[in-house]
């Protein structure tokens, strides 16, 4: 699953060169990414009219599957831990600002839970763009991108 990309059209990693890192707990219900100062201009490729940009994280949990003959369908082996999820959204940043700017992305999946050894976390990372026309931020419609960063 890593290097998963969920626009097929625009390619996570030629949208987005900063470099970053990814952690996660060791009870995997939180993971971070952590990325260094970088100036917007420099490491993020943005579709023509953009003015911001916004990282998201984000952290689900994919359980194992088991064929139950009885259904005669594939079952999550967790079903309570299947399909958890967690997201993170830095705030929405001027591409052409002249200051570096760095963000750390904390996803912390809700209740506590425990996770088990037939469950995966699948941490991933995307960028969408806006113009900003007055004080408002509109949402572009191309562009955005997200690709699967790590699996634990």
């Amino acid at each position: 699953m890593e290097n998963f990309e969920f626009n097929k059209y625009v390619h996570f990693a030629s949208v987005f060169e900063a470099p970053y890192t990814t952690s996660i707990n060791a009870a995997r219900t939180e993971a971070t990414i952590t990325i260094p100062a970088f100036l917007p201009s420099s490491f993020i490729e943005m579709p023509e009219g953009a003015t911001h940009f916004q990282l998201i994280a984000a952290l689900g949990v994919v359980s194992d599957y088991t064929y139950n003959a009885i259904s005669r369908h594939y079952e999550p082996t967790d079903p309570s831990l299947n399909m958890l999820n967690a997201e993170a959204n830095s705030t929405a940043t001027a591409l052409n600002i002249t200051t570096p700017v760095s963000f750390s992305l904390v996803t912390t999946l809700a209740g506590s839970p425990t996770m088990t050894a037939t469950v995966s976390d699948v941490v991933c990372l995307g960028i969408q763009f806006f113009q900003q026309i007055g004080t408002v931020n509109y949402l572009f419609a191309q562009g955005n991108c997200m690709m699967v960063i790590g699996v634990f």
